[in-house]
């Protein structure tokens, strides 16, 4: 089922319009500019979709970034704290894919990578 106030929200930003229900003949047109047809708004559906799913990838991606920023920190890997993170690189791995679904976010299902698990060693 197409979602006329989805599309409306992401490519009539600004827009003065209401819907009663969810078909487009409970669209009513507000605005200055000319009412979308819904032929026209049923060609953006999909585009919609699209930008919806990589903007909530995007999303993911960088919660995720953000739930291992502190293994990018130096001391937290240096040996001469204690205890120090012993395998930073594979968390500098990790980040690095998820950094490029961040950046690059694609549309649909993702299966995320799994993050390491923290290996703790004893400093110097």
């Amino acid at each position: 089922m197409i979602n006329y106030s989805q599309i409306l929200s992401l490519n009539y930003a600004g827009a003065q319009w209401s819907m009663d229900g969810s078909e487009y003949s409970g669209l009513e047109w507000y605005d200055s500019t000319p009412k979308p047809t819904q032929a026209e708004l049923d060609a953006l559906w999909i585009p919609t979709q699209e930008a919806d799913s990589k903007a909530a990838n995007k999303a993911t991606a960088s919660s995720l970034l953000a739930g291992t920023d502190w293994t990018t920190i130096a001391d937290v890997a240096s040996p001469s704290n204690n205890p120090y993170l012993g395998n930073q690189a594979d968390f500098i791995a990790y980040r690095n894919v998820i950094r490029a679904i961040a950046v690059y976010p694609p549309a649909g299902e993702i299966v995320w990578a799994t993050p390491p698990t923290e290996v703790w060693l004893q400093g110097e």
